[in-house]
C-alpha cells in the first residue's frame, strides 16, 4: 500500500483493500506492473499482497507462537519428534569430534614437536569433555546434541561461558575450570519491550544487545524462566536479568537474511502441513474405528415409538438402548424400518496425499524423503545412495557451522587454559604472534557407514593411489582419526609378529621399518661400487654351480 491507502485502512480496511485491488488490475491492463506473471495481480492470486519488511519483522513477531508449536508438534507427533531426532542422530550423532592441527612451518616448530604437541591437545580436551556440563548432567558431546535439537526445533541455541573457582573445580573433580551452561532461548529477552534504546548508543533487540555495527554486545537472561513454576507473574526489570557479555555466549542459529536477530525453527514453513497431516490421520483412523463397528439405525413414523417392544431397555439418563443379538430374527412393527450406519472415511486417497505433504515436510527439513521419514519401501539400491548423497549435504553443512559457532570457539577456550596450567609443550609466550596457530583443529562428524562397503572401500583407495584424497580425509568420512588408525594398525602388527602370526592385509599396503637417512657421498662411493660387483660375480658363480 501506499501513503494514502495506509492512511484509509486506518479508517476502513475494506476501502483500502478495494483501492489496492483496483490500483493492481490498472497496472496490470496498462502494463506497469513487473514483467513477471509472479508479481501481477491475477484473479488466481488477487488475495496475495505481502509486504517488504526486514528479516527481525518478518520473523520476531511470530516467533514466540512459531516455537510453541514446534515444540507442541515434536511433543505429540511421533513423525516430527522422529524426524528431528533423524537430523540430530546425522549432525551431531556422538559427537562432532576435533583433531589437534597445527601448522609446523607458520607455529616455528619442527614436525616431532608438531606431534607431541597435538597429542598432548587432544588429551588435553578428552579430558574436559566429561566436566562440561555446568550441570554435569551431560558431556561435551552430549551437549552438541542438546544444541541440535534445540536449533531445529526452536531455531538458536545459546551456551554461556562460565569459569569455575577453585573449590568447585575441586567438587566436580575437574581439570580445567571452563564450563558451559546452556540456557532455553526463551530466557533471552529485553528487559522493556522488544526494542530498546540505550543512551550509549547501543539497542537491544529481543534480549541482544548490539553496538552501532550491529555487532552483540551482550545478552539479557532472565534468572529463571517466565512460565516455570513460580516464575514471573507480571513484568520484568532489570533486577530479573543477568547481562552476559558477548564474550562469554555462544549464539547458534542459521543465518537466513541479512540483519537477522534470532533464529527461526527448522520446521516452521511445514507447521500447518504437518499439523493438519495429523489431524487428518487421526480423522481417518476414527473413521476406520467406527466402520468396524456394525452399527443399524431403526427409523419409526409411529408416534408410539417402540412402546412394548421386549428386547428394549433404558440407561441412567433414560435413554431407549436397542440390541442385536446372534442368531434371533424379529418382525419389525408396522411403520418401522432398519438403516445400515456406513461412515465414509475422510479422504478416499489419504496416503497418497500424506506422501505428497511428507515430501514437501522433508524438502523444508533439508533432507531426502528416504531420509527423512525413514521409508525405503520402494526405494532401489542407487536411490538410497543418492538420497544418501543428496543428504549429507545438509548434514556436512550443519557440522561445519557447529564447527565453527560452538566447537572452536569452546576448544580455545580449553587450550588456552590448558597452555596456562602448562599442560602442554610449548616453550613460547601466548601473546606470541605464532601463538594463534596451536589453537586450531579439525573437526569430524559422525561416520554415516557404507551401502556398498567393497566400492566405496575400493574407491577410497583408488582416490588415494590417484593424489586425489588422503588417508586423513578418508579416514574422516568414517569418524576415524587417522593417527590413532595408523598407530592401532602398527601395535597390531607388532604384536602379530611377537606371536608369530601374520596378519592378512587386502591390496598392497606395505608396512616398513623407519630408516635412517642414506649416508651422504664421502669419496667412497667407487670402492662401495667395486665391493658390491664382487658379491655379483660371487653369486652368480655359486649359482651356476
Amino acid at each position: 500500500m501506499n501513503a494514502i491507502e495506509r492512511a484509509i485502512a486506518v479508517v476502513s480496511p475494506q476501502r483500502a483493500l478495494r483501492r489496492v485491488q483496483a490500483r493492481h488490475a490498472i497496472e496490470a491492463m496498462d502494463g506497469t506492473s513487473s514483467g513477471y506473471s509472479g508479481g501481477k495481480s491475477t484473479r488466481i492470486n488477487s488475495e496475495w499482497f505481502p509486504t517488504l519488511n526486514s528479516a527481525d519483522k518478518d520473523t520476531l513477531q511470530d516467533l514466540d507462537v512459531l516455537r510453541a508449536r514446534s515444540r507442541s508438534l515434536l511433543r505429540e507427533n511421533g513423525w516430527a519428534e522422529g524426524l528431528v531426532s533423524t537430523l540430530v542422530d546425522h549432525v551431531v550423532g556422538l559427537g562432532i569430534k576435533p583433531q589437534a592441527k597445527v601448522d609446523a612451518k607458520l607455529a616455528g616448530i619442527s614436525p616431532e614437536e608438531k606431534r607431541e604437541y597435538e597429542a598432548a591437545a587432544e588429551s588435553a580436551f578428552k579430558l574436559w569433555v566429561p566436566h562440561a556440563d555446568i550441570t554435569l548432567k551431560l558431556d561435551f558431546y552430549e551437549l552438541q546434541q542438546l544444541s541440535a535439537r534445540s536449533k531445529f526445533t526452536d531455531g538458536e541455541y545459546f551456551h554461556r561461558i562460565v569459569h569455575l573457582d577453585e573449590l568447585r573445580m575441586q567438587q566436580r573433580g575437574a581439570a580445567y575450570s571452563t564450563a558451559l551452561e546452556i540456557i532455553d532461548p526463551d530466557r533471552v529477552k529485553s528487559p522493556r519491550g522488544n526494542v530498546e534504546q540505550l543512551g550509549n548508543g547501543n539497542v537491544i533487540k529481543h534480549g541482544i544487545e548490539f553496538d552501532r555495527f550491529g555487532a552483540p554486545v551482550a545478552f539479557w537472561v532472565l534468572k529463571t524462566h517466565p512460565n516455570d513454576i513460580g516464575g514471573f507473574a507480571r513484568g520484568y526489570s532489570e533486577d530479573d536479568f543477568i547481562r552476559v557479555p558477548a564474550s562469554s555466549m555462544v549464539h547458534g542459529f542459521d543465518v537466513l537474511r541479512p540483519g537477522q536477530t534470532r533464529g527461526v525453527p527448522l520446521l516452521a514453513p511445514v507447521l500447518n502441513t504437518f499439523h493438519q497431516q495429523s489431524r487428518l490421520a487421526t480423522f481417518h483412523l476414527v473413521a476406520a474405528q467406527v466402520a468396524a463397528c456394525y452399527s443399524l439405525w431403526i427409523t419409526s413414523e409411529n408416534p408410539a415409538g417402540l412402546l412394548g417392544a421386549t428386547d428394549t431397555t433404558l440407561n441412567a439418563k433414560g435413554q431407549r438402548e436397542e440390541k442385536i443379538e446372534p442368531g434371533v430374527i424379529r418382525r419389525a412393527r408396522p411403520g418401522e424400518s432398519i438403516q445400515a450406519f456406513s461412515p465414509n472415511h475422510p479422504h478416499t486417497s489419504f496416503f497418497e496425499l500424506a506422501q505428497f505433504n511428507s515430501r514437501e515436510i522433508s524438502s523444508a527439513a533439508g533432507v531426502t524423503y528416504e531420509q527423512a521419514f525413514k521409508d525405503f519401501t520402494k526405494t532401489t539400491f542407487s536411490g538410497g545412495r543418492l538420497a544418501q548423497l543428496v543428504s549429507q549435504k545438509f548434514y556436512k553443512r550443519q557440522q561445519g557451522r557447529e564447527a565453527r559457532v560452538l566447537g572452536q570457539r569452546i576448544y580455545t577456550e580449553v587450550i588456552r587454559e590448558a597452555w596456562l596450567a602448562e599442560d602442554l609443550p610449548v616453550r613460547m609466550s601466548m601473546k606470541s604472534a605464532k601463538a594463534r596457530h596451536f589453537f586450531m583443529a579439525n573437526w569430524a562428524g559422525p561416520a554415516y557407514g557404507y551401502v556398498d562397503p567393497v566400492k566405496e572401500v575400493q574407491a577410497s583407495r583408488m582416490a588415494i593411489a590417484a593424489g586425489l584424497s588422503t588417508h586423513a580425509r578418508e579416514c574422516a568420512a568414517t569418524g576415524e582419526d587417522w593417527e590413532e588408525v595408523f598407530e592401532q594398525l602398527q601395535k597390531e602388527q607388532q604384536r602379530a609378529a611377537e606371536l608369530g602370526l601374520k596378519l592378512e592385509v587386502a591390496g598392497e599396503l606395505i608396512i616398513t621399518e623407519p630408516h635412517e637417512p642414506a649416508p651422504s657421498d664421502d669419496g667412497d662411493t667407487e670402492d662401495e661400487d667395486e665391493r658390491d660387483e664382487s658379491e655379483r660375480d660371487l653369486d652368480r658363480v655359486e649359482k651356476a654351480a
